[in-house]
C-alpha cells in the first residue's frame, strides 16, 4: 500500500502541468483547470481550487493565496479554446499496479478508499461517486461499472485495515 505523501513537484514540472492543464481568458478573467480525474475543463474559483488542482502542483496554503497564484501563472501563457488537459489512458498493468497502492478497505466504519490524486488523501468511495475521485484514464477502456466490479473483488480477498 502507498505511504500517505504527496510528493511536490520542482518549480519547471510545476509550470508544465499548469500550461497543459489551465486556461486563463483574458477577455474575461476566467480560469479554467482541467479536471485530471473526469477529463472536463471546470471553472476554478478561491472556493474550489482545492479540488481542482492537485496538491503536488498547488502545494498547502490559504484557498484564495493559492488561487491567486495559480491564475497568476495560468495568465502567462496563450489563451487557447481548443486546448486539452492531460488524458492518458493507461494499460491494464498500470491500472492493476495503480489498485494496489492506491485503494484499500477500511473497517471501522466498512468502506472502500482509494488515494485520491487531486486532494492528495484517501477517499471514501462508492459505485455512485468513484467517477468524481478515480481517474479516467485507468477506467475509460474497460467501464465505470467493470471498474467498480475490480475495485470491490480484489479488495475484498484482502481483508480490511483499521482506522
Amino acid at each position: 500500500m502507498r505511504d500517505d505523501a504527496v510528493r511536490m513537484l520542482s518549480g519547471p514540472n510545476q509550470r508544465e502541468w499548469l500550461a497543459r492543464n489551465t486556461r486563463y481568458d483574458p477577455e474575461t478573467g476566467r480560469l479554467l483547470v482541467w479536471n485530471i480525474i473526469t477529463w472536463k475543463w471546470c471553472l476554478a474559483t478561491s472556493e474550489n481550487i482545492l479540488e481542482l488542482c492537485p496538491l503536488s502542483v498547488r502545494g498547502f496554503g490559504d484557498p484564495d493565496d493559492i488561487w491567486t497564484d495559480v491564475r497568476s501563472k495560468a495568465s502567462r501563457q496563450s489563451y487557447d479554446p481548443q486546448q486539452r488537459g492531460d488524458t492518458p489512458d493507461y494499460s491494464e498493468a498500470e491500472r492493476s499496479a495503480w489498485l494496489r497502492e492506491s485503494r484499500r478497505r477500511k473497517c471501522l466504519p466498512e468502506r472502500i478508499e482509494i488515494f485520491n490524486v487531486i486532494q492528495g488523501r484517501w477517499i471514501a468511495v462508492t459505485q455512485e461517486n468513484l467517477a468524481e475521485h478515480y481517474a479516467r484514464g485507468y477506467w475509460d477502456l474497460i467501464g465505470l461499472g467493470n471498474a467498480w466490479e475490480e475495485i470491490d473483488a480484489e479488495i475484498s480477498q484482502k481483508g480490511c485495515t483499521s482506522g
